[in-house]
């Protein structure tokens, strides 16, 4: 929701990672005037009716989610990128040396391997726990 300040919704649950990913990624795209101005061009000519199709397209088909002569994981490869960019124009050090890039890994690790938190679990599901519901209530706990 847009106020005085933009409210980030639906970071309150998933691994401990994600939480961090999200304000970070945002950060990234929003916080660097060039890195805006990026993101801005990259989504110029998307249609209302576009991003109303991939919205409503998403929740079933992932990161695999046709749009124009692409897919999504390949916009995610793109925005994440962008949002690493952003942040590491910020600079913004941790005192230990680190940048505020650090917190994208999980991210990173999605846009490479292509898999995203549900396929991950589901995997696991049907893999290591055997069927096991409970072991998911275990993963994810923090």
């Amino acid at each position: 929701r847009v106020k005085r300040f933009i409210e980030m919704r639906g970071a309150d649950a998933g691994p401990w990672p994600s939480l961090c990913a999200l304000s970070a990624f945002w950060v990234g795209l929003l916080y660097d005037a060039d890195t805006q101005s990026q993101v801005a061009a990259y989504i110029a000519d998307w249609t209302e009716e576009e991003r109303d199709n991939m919205r409503a397209a998403t929740p079933v088909s992932g990161l695999q989610t046709k749009f124009r002569n692409t897919d999504l994981l390949t916009i995610a490869r793109d925005i994440v990128a962008l949002s690493e960019q952003g942040l590491k124009a910020r600079n913004r050090s941790d005192g230990a040396g680190g940048d505020e890039t650090q917190y994208l890994g999980y991210l990173q690790q999605i846009v490479t391997d292509g898999k995203n938190n549900a396929q991950r679990l589901l995997d696991h599901y049907e893999n290591e726990w055997n069927g096991d519901v409970r072991q998911a209530y275990k993963a994810l706990m923090f």
